[in-house]
């Protein structure tokens, strides 16, 4: 054994080393990759070898995977449908960055009322109603806030919707401060809170047919937020449809159909609210 050229992954340049030197080598995964072993077998990464004549050590790597993604990093999820969500991996590459909707994905199976879980980051999801055409037939409270999702995401084709059913999305009453007493489906006191379509910033349009049915059990609460109601602020329609037992407190422009509406954005005909509504300024109805 004489002296000889040797390098290290981790070193960009060979280096000199003589017979009977201990040398340390380690393995440098890719992004979205991770070490397993070496190819005799030793799982110590960087690791200590004594030069004893021309060897070669090769790394064994793998890919990291979160359900049906490859990254290196947990996910983040917002909501985003039944068969898909929208979880990105913060800090890794653009192949493991995209939207998982780009991937076959499923959630876990929902409930009646129309809500489960997504299988990799387990955020909840909300299920996707069938559509007659081009309009979403929504029979359950998941279906509505899915509906509601994306309207707020500004997806214009998708604002046509029909309520087959009534919906209940808390099932309980709400005292004048907000507090919830359970009765029937829900089992908590906690009630589900609904963010209402558009804001003071942000005119969504809708295109809602109630055909007499109700939408029972909403409930907003923040004495901050203006343009707050099942809708906050919109354009469009809203046609026979009731908003019954609501909670809504916001700061102003606070409703049970629609917060704020300057009379001719949107078009609401044969429509009730029944509940607490409060705000400081142009508020009810």
């Amino acid at each position: 054994c004489t002296t000889m050229m040797a390098k290290a992954a981790s070193t960009p340049e060979p280096t000199v080393v003589d017979c009977g030197d201990q040398l340390e080598i380690k393995a440098t995964p890719e992004t979205g990759w991770h070490f397993v072993k070496w190819d005799d077998g030793n799982t110590d990464n960087p690791r200590t070898i004594t030069v004893t004549g021309d060897e070669t050590y090769a790394a064994v790597f793998e890919l990291h995977t979160y359900g049906d993604w490859i990254t290196d990093k947990e996910p983040t999820c917002s909501t985003m449908g039944s068969e898909h969500c929208e979880c990105t991996f913060d800090g890794c590459d653009a192949k493991a960055s995209r939207p998982i909707n780009l991937v076959a994905h499923t959630c876990s199976d929902f409930d009646a009322n129309g809500f489960g879980e997504c299988s990799v980051c387990h955020a909840e999801q909300y299920e996707r109603p069938e559509k007659d055409g081009n309009i979403w037939q929504i029979r359950n409270a998941g279906q509505l806030y899915y509906y509601a999702d994306i309207v707020n995401k500004n997806y214009t084709l998708d604002n046509f919707a029909e309520l087959r059913n009534d919906i209940v999305v808390n099932d309980g009453t709400f005292d004048a401060d907000g507090n919830f007493t359970p009765t029937g489906s829900s089992t908590t006191s906690t009630p589900r809170s609904w963010t209402p379509i558009g804001d003071v910033d942000n005119n969504r349009e809708v295109h809602i047919e109630g055909y007499g049915n109700t939408i029972s059990g909403l409930y907003f609460n923040d004495e901050n937020r203006s343009a707050v109601g099942f809708v906050g602020r919109g354009a469009g329609s809203i046609k026979n449809l009731g908003v019954v037992n609501c909670y809504f407190k916001g700061y102003g422009s606070v409703g049970g159909i629609c917060g704020y509406n300057r009379g001719y954005d949107i078009e609401i005909s044969n429509c009730y609210v029944t509940g607490r509504i409060s705000g400081v300024y142009t508020t009810g109805g």
